[in-house]
């Protein structure tokens, strides 16, 4: 039968000195319920106890090693988005240069700027890419704050291109009318 801790109630493992969680020496009585009556019998602990418990209680645990839980979303999309972007910019570049693309570029004016502008930020997005997943593989802590900024970015950018081929549109069927 495993011991438990007197002070917490915590499961002691075999041959432990003091509590994982509270950090109170094993054998150490169980506190006496406290009453308005009664004031506590045990005297207060030392400074160096109080510290040595409270670096029991705030221990890291380093032997986390692996990506696991919601983590393997993130992991997942930071993988494969630096292709769907070469991607992007593979289809954007196409449609700039491919000869039967050309006469839409010629009758839509603007449209060749929009999908140069497209192409750029894509590639600049690529770049934010790579350096993100070398930051979230290299567990840097600057990861996240720099995967929230390129998220804002990315969400304005798409936005600011959504109301430029909207106006582009608006533009053109006023020219043709």
């Amino acid at each position: 039968m495993a011991s438990l801790c007197t002070v917490c109630a915590n499961e002691l493992s075999e041959g432990a000195s003091q509590c994982a969680r509270c950090g109170a020496p094993v054998g150490q009585p169980a506190p006496a319920p406290e009453s308005a009556a009664n004031p506590p019998s045990q005297p207060l602990p030392s400074p160096a106890e109080v510290q040595a418990a409270s670096e029991a209680a705030y221990r890291v645990d380093d032997s986390l090693t692996g990506i696991g839980g919601w983590l393997i979303l993130v992991a997942i999309n930071l993988a494969l988005a630096p292709f769907f972007s070469i991607y992007s910019i593979f289809v954007d570049l196409n449609v700039l240069y491919k000869s039967k693309y050309q006469q839409a570029m010629s009758t839509h004016q603007g449209l060749a700027a929009l999908i140069l502008f497209e192409a750029a930020t894509n590639t600049i997005f690529l770049f934010a890419l790579i350096a993100l997943n070398v930051l979230f593989y290299t567990r840097k802590k600057s990861f996240p704050r720099l995967m929230i900024a390129y998220l804002a970015v990315h969400l304005v950018m798409i936005g600011a291109d959504h109301f430029a081929a909207l106006s582009l549109h608006l533009s053109n069927t006023q020219s043709l009318t």
